[in-house]
């Protein structure tokens, strides 16, 4: 496939997605200019997350696929942990500088809705970084050009909403802020771990990816009814 027609995927996919998920708000839709900034700041993630890998290969600590894939147990899991933080962090703080300094960021469907484009905006960049490095075929970058965005998004979610919670609430942040961000940790590690063992039946990592998805269409119509800040006791109560 010619570069420009893959790079036209990538972008179109990711718009798409981005979309989908203001869809879902779609009583009080966020502005596109936003969510867009969003986006970008996911894609700048992505590129800190790999600085953040870098640093711990320097100090010795496990993060490639590989080590996901490790002999033990331990050292698996570990190595997928550890890549579901670096990642979900990432992530999470472009929407943390919006939530902090945007009014738009009243409600908190708003941290669903921004974390996963963040989340969108990160398989963007990752998906151009593994296309021009030669890790995608045609068939790969089709496949992760669909699916890619919308596993990024999910796992960003939980982050999002814990984010939203913490903020609107004004609650201490020692509470709902780590408990959101624990949970995209570990459905990012469980699902990276899932993918990397050769002895599981394929697509088995896909079952994260849907358990999510069902949450999200679950919680977000509820959220969606409710008016501006008012939405986080309703959430906290679920």
């Amino acid at each position: 496939m010619a570069p420009l027609l893959v790079s036209a995927l990538f972008c179109a996919s990711a718009l798409a997605w981005v979309g989908y998920f203001r869809w879902k708000d779609r009583r009080r839709p966020e502005p596109w200019v936003l969510l867009l900034l969003v986006l970008g700041g996911g894609a700048a993630a992505a590129l800190l997350a790999l600085a953040g890998f870098d640093r711990l290969e320097a100090l010795g600590v496990g993060t490639a696929w590989e080590d996901v894939a490790g002999p033990t147990l331990r050292r698996s899991l570990g190595a997928a942990l550890r890549i579901g933080g670096v990642e979900e962090v990432a992530k999470l703080l472009p929407v943390l500088l919006l939530a902090l300094t945007d009014r738009h960021f009243d409600e908190v469907l708003d941290g669903i809705v921004y974390a996963a484009c963040a989340g969108v905006g990160f398989a963007l960049a990752e998906n151009a970084v593994m296309w021009s490095g030669g890790a995608l075929g045609a068939q790969e970058a089709v496949a992760r050009a669909l699916a890619a965005p919308l596993t990024h998004a999910l796992l960003a979610a939980p982050a999002g909403l814990g984010l939203a919670l913490a903020v609107l609430r004004r609650r201490p942040w020692a509470l709902a802020l780590p408990m959101g961000l624990a949970l995209s940790a570990a459905a990012h590690a469980l699902y990276d771990w899932l993918l990397a063992q050769p002895g599981l039946p394929p697509g088995v990592h896909t079952f994260v990816v849907l358990a999510l998805w069902v949450w999200l269409m679950r919680m977000s119509p509820k959220l969606a009814r409710l008016p501006p800040r008012a939405a986080s006791s309703a959430a906290a109560r679920g």
